[in-house]
């Protein structure tokens, strides 16, 4: 077996630091909803996008740590994104998330996931059109394939 080596270049110190503070946040969010879920009435449609925004985070998660391993500038055989463009497109899909969580009066703490979406911005480990795509590709997701009707 031949080992595998990532022709792109790591990430630079400024963009590990700010994927890391992206992982820290996407981390605590999820501890949130566990409290959310403690305190909360739950329905079985507060209860789906809840699991959705969990999916969601975890799927944030693993790409930036494909980033941080494999570098920024890195696509999967077989993939027609590089993991900056593929890490992007999942934070829109947490964002998308949130927005239904926030109707549904489940507010979460994103002021500092914001943040740290903005310091990765600025860092260039994602762009603001990606996750403007994740954005739109989430709704019709959920147009697709959300399980239940209603409001709380």
């Amino acid at each position: 077996m031949t080992k595998f080596t990532s022709p792109c270049p790591p990430p630079t110190p400024q963009q590990a630091r700010a994927t890391w503070n992206l992982i820290g946040r996407l981390l605590t969010m999820a501890q949130r909803m566990r409290d959310a879920i403690d305190h909360q009435p739950v329905s079985p449609y507060r209860t789906e996008i809840m699991t959705i925004l969990a999916e969601e985070c975890c799927e944030a998660v693993q790409r930036a740590t494909k980033l941080l391993r494999f570098g920024v500038e890195e696509k999967q055989p077989d993939q027609p994104y590089t993991n900056a463009e593929r890490l992007g497109l999942e934070i829109g899909d947490v964002e998308t998330m949130l927005c239904h969580a926030r109707r549904l009066d489940l507010f979460l703490g994103e002021t500092s996931l914001h943040a740290a979406i903005s310091d990765a911005i600025e860092e260039g480990i994602m762009t603001i059109d990606y996750i403007h795509a994740g954005k739109t590709n989430k709704e019709s997701q959920l147009a697709k394939f959300l399980q239940s009707t209603g409001k709380a």
